[in-house]
């Protein structure tokens, strides 16, 4: 059974760790479209991306810098844009401190 079929879906910090593990989990369940978020590494999230696609998914990488506000705000206005049914957001990217 594939429960997220037909659904898009945000993961935010998906080049690695947890957020990769999410993005992962969501395409093997059937998300249609799937926006993998990095922040520093591209080949990472692309790497991602590529796994995705193996279930299905149309998968798409994108950056973002979330302690700028108008590049988030940019950001979320690609997301929705490039998915239509843009259903599941998890923002699993961590901060440095």
């Amino acid at each position: 059974p594939r429960p997220l079929s037909g659904l898009g879906a945000v993961v935010t910090g998906a080049s690695s760790g947890i957020g990769r593990q999410i993005a992962l989990h969501f395409a093997a369940a059937g998300c249609e479209y799937l926006l993998v978020h990095y922040h520093r590494n591209r080949d990472d999230a692309e790497s991602t991306a590529h796994q995705a696609r193996q279930y299905g998914a149309k998968s798409i990488v994108d950056r973002c810098d979330f302690s700028d506000q108008a590049d988030s705000a940019a950001f979320i206005d690609r997301a929705f844009a490039q998915m239509p049914r843009l259903s599941i957001w998890v923002h699993c990217a961590g901060i440095d401190v």
